[in-house]
């Protein structure tokens, strides 16, 4: 009969002949726990559920590395490199990170991801993590995506520059590429020419940190990002766990609102901690942690960059002073404090909007990139 192993998966017409009483049950069920699901091409454009009898090609564990303020669940792991069409079948294995939703997720949120992650990924930007793809397995819903080289809360820990962030221009390059990135979720424009469909929506990050920017040899990567397709210019969000929380989100008892003024005050957030670590390295992101807990909200210390009355901290400000002032570089990193300096304003009716401080890091990206051409033929 010739029905080996090769020739799964048998369909009913291949064992109608065979004569044996099980052939109809080998057909819908005993031959899929031999044959593992394959992920298909383009996996991200339609949901996958998948059946509870069929094998997934995950190899080996799990490992859980984080959560997210949904109580969504991150893990890292592999797939066997032949059972998916995410990447060329170069290895045996593909890792990938998993995001797990929280069992009770409502379905309007699960819609909502969905929606979100797909139109992010028909936009391509360098500067916004790919989305592999969605499935359901057993009434758990997961994401897959790719699995980088560490987050930037890891990257800001290490001693030695990380891959091409040996040079100085990389950060300016990035910093722009993430300004870009957050801006396009801001006001999300696709069109059918450029993008393969139509769609203009507006939303926000919600949870803009380290922790949500991935990074590769050359990249800064957004992730965990936020969708709102209709008008409302504000959505009402869980409070942020964050550093990078904004001092309109200071009172936890009230109804948080997340807009534009947020993300641009964590962006300033990350400049401030990128200028520092541009100068001083991982040292002297730790120290400029410690030197502005001093003064958290009252009753305890916290690592926040406003006062226990909601303004920026004084101990914030004249660190990035300091480092203005004392820089090796004394005509780019002034300008980036500059930047941080403008976003970290506590009245959110008077900081500047997004647009306008990718505007700034554009200019400030070419002026280092002229300065390190100008250097080379200097030399």
């Amino acid at each position: 009969h010739e029905l080996l192993d090769k020739r799964l998966p048998f369909s009913h017409s291949d064992v109608d002949n065979m004569g044996i009483k099980f052939g109809a049950r080998l057909v819908s069920d005993e031959q899929w726990k031999f044959l593992p699901y394959n992920f298909p091409p383009a996996m991200w454009e339609s949901h996958q559920n998948i059946d509870s009898h069929i094998i997934l090609p995950f190899v080996g564990k799990w490992e859980r590395i984080g959560y997210n303020m949904y109580e969504d669940v991150f893990y890292k792991g592999y797939i066997a490199s032949s059972e998916q069409a995410f990447y060329p079948k170069e290895q045996a294995q593909v890792q990938v990170i998993k995001k797990t939703l929280k069992s009770t997720v409502a379905p309007t949120r699960l819609q909502q991801e969905r929606l979100c992650l797909r139109l992010l990924n028909q936009l391509k930007h360098p500067n916004i993590v790919g989305f592999l793809g969605s499935y359901t397995y057993m009434e758990q819903h997961h994401f897959l995506f790719p699995r980088l080289d560490m987050d930037l809360s890891e990257f800001l820990q290490r001693d030695t520059r990380f891959g091409h962030f040996e040079s100085d221009c990389t950060f300016y390059t990035e910093l722009r590429g993430l300004a870009s990135a957050l801006s396009h979720i801001h006001q999300l424009y696709l069109d059918q020419k450029a993008h393969n469909g139509d769609f203009q929506g507006m939303g926000w990050h919600h949870d803009f940190q380290p922790t949500k920017i991935s990074v590769s040899k050359d990249k800064f990567l957004l992730t965990g990002f936020g969708l709102e397709s209709s008008a409302e210019s504000k959505m009402l969000r869980q409070p942020t766990r964050s550093y990078y929380a904004a001092p309109e989100f200071m009172d936890a008892e009230e109804e948080q609102t997340a807009d534009e003024a947020t993300d641009v005050w964590a962006f300033g957030c990350l400049i401030a901690e990128i200028a520092t670590y541009m100068q001083l390295s991982a040292p002297g992101v730790k120290a400029f942690t410690e030197h502005r807990s001093p003064h958290g909200r009252e009753g305890w210390t916290d690592h926040q960059f406003y006062d226990a009355h909601g303004e920026t901290k004084y101990l914030a400000e004249q660190w990035l002073e300091s480092l203005s002032i004392f820089s090796s570089d004394e005509r780019l990193i002034p300008s980036l404090v500059n930047i941080s300096l403008d976003a970290l304003i506590a009245d959110p009716s008077h900081r500047p909007s997004l647009m306008h401080v990718h505007d700034q890091l554009s200019l400030l990206c070419l002026k280092a990139h002229f300065d390190s051409v100008d250097e080379e033929f200097s030399n």
